[in-house]
């Protein structure tokens, strides 16, 4: 996912069915509300180069990706809707949702 730092006033991103294996590259798309990466290669559900939370995000869906265990959901403390459907969840560590106060969706199945 490279180039779209320069997308600053982005709001919505959709790269579905792209064989995307990591979250990065977006820490800079400080007004993304909407993040969908449907049937890629992902193993993880958070950004790998980013500590800064996406402060905006509300949306994020990762249905039928290759995410086995969850450990923290922690960049995206705003979020309200996460859909994780068709992986092959193994793991959900207690507290792996604990910073997402807002979660009112959680889709696993």
């Amino acid at each position: 996912m490279e180039n779209l730092h320069k997308l600053v006033n982005l709001r919505r991103l959709s790269l579905d069915k792209n064989y995307i294996t990591k979250i990065t590259g977006i820490k800079h798309l400080r007004k993304l509300e909407t993040l969908s990466l449907k049937g890629n290669r992902l193993k993880e559900p958070s950004p790998t180069d980013s500590s800064e939370p996406l402060l905006e995000l509300k949306e994020l869906f990762l249905s039928d990706n290759k995410i086995e265990c969850i450990e923290a959901v922690h960049s995206f403390p705003n979020i309200e809707e996460i859909e994780l459907s068709g992986n092959p969840i193994t793991m959900i560590f207690p507290g792996a949702f604990s910073t997402t106060l807002k979660l009112s969706v959680l889709i696993i199945n």
